[in-house]
């Protein structure tokens, strides 16, 4: 008989196109998944490709209410859905409020409960990170395995004494080198296409957030003019401060 592959729930946040869903669907894209398959909760809302995408691959989808609107729904959900589809290993995505995934996880009888961290903070968001400090010493209780993406976002979550003791599992973000590797009738077209040919092309790819410091990139594009008049800054995202990045 054939064995059904270890089954892993990803819970994550809203899914669009943010760092945290492009590191695991990377993994999910190349793992062996007649041995591990992963399943993902997600905010309703998310970007149908991710969802197209997973559903493609093998993966369950399941989409719930999203946190901000109703933290108690939000959790119920997914102790409904570890106890009624008898998941064991459950990874947590979602920084400090992992907590609360995480708690419906335990109740719900999941035995591995990983909590993963993929960043620190920063004050330019001043609200969201007064928010991840207050849940950061809640967000580890009812995990038991702890993951995060460098020794600095380990000792930001964890406490440095519990890093250097090796409790913490430092899982680098890995990427496809052959996506990257250099292209020279890639390149032509590109530049041809946006107008770039002859230009000191520099590039950003990142949501337009007060956290991805575009102002900043700005301020350096002008340093690097006065420098080299053929320079360019191309940038490439989505978010609420867009129009601002474009006034300036």
């Amino acid at each position: 008989m054939k064995k059904n592959p270890l089954r892993v729930l990803q819970i994550m946040g809203i899914v669009e196109y943010g760092g945290v869903e492009s590191v695991i669907m990377n993994y999910y894209h190349h793992i062996n998944k007649s041995k591990i398959q992963f399943d993902f909760i997600m905010h309703k809302g998310s970007n149908t490709k991710y969802i197209t995408d997973i559903r493609r691959m093998g993966g369950k989808v399941y989409e719930i209410t999203p946190y901000k609107k109703n933290i108690i729904k939000f959790t119920y959900d997914i102790y409904k859905i570890v106890k009624d589809n008898h998941y064991n290993i459950v990874h947590c995505n979602m920084n400090s409020l992992s907590v609360f995934p995480l708690f419906s996880a335990w109740l719900g009888g999941a035995k591995v409960r990983i909590l993963h961290n993929h960043t620190t903070d920063s004050m330019v968001e001043p609200l969201r990170t007064i928010i991840k400090r207050v849940l950061r010493p809640y967000a580890r209780l009812f995990a038991n395995y702890y993951w995060s993406c460098s020794r600095l976002a380990g000792i930001w979550m964890y406490g440095q004494p519990m890093v250097d003791s090796g409790h913490v599992t430092i899982l680098k973000n890995a990427i496809d080198i052959n996506k990257f590797a250099f292209n020279q009738t890639k390149r032509d077209k590109i530049r041809k296409e946006l107008g770039l040919e002859g230009k000191f092309v520099v590039g950003h790819i990142g949501r337009f957030v007060k956290s991805k410091n575009h102002i900043f990139l700005i301020d350096i594009l002008y340093a690097l003019m006065n420098m080299n008049k053929n320079s360019i800054l191309v940038l490439i995202g989505n978010g609420p401060l867009i129009e601002l990045v474009k006034k300036k």
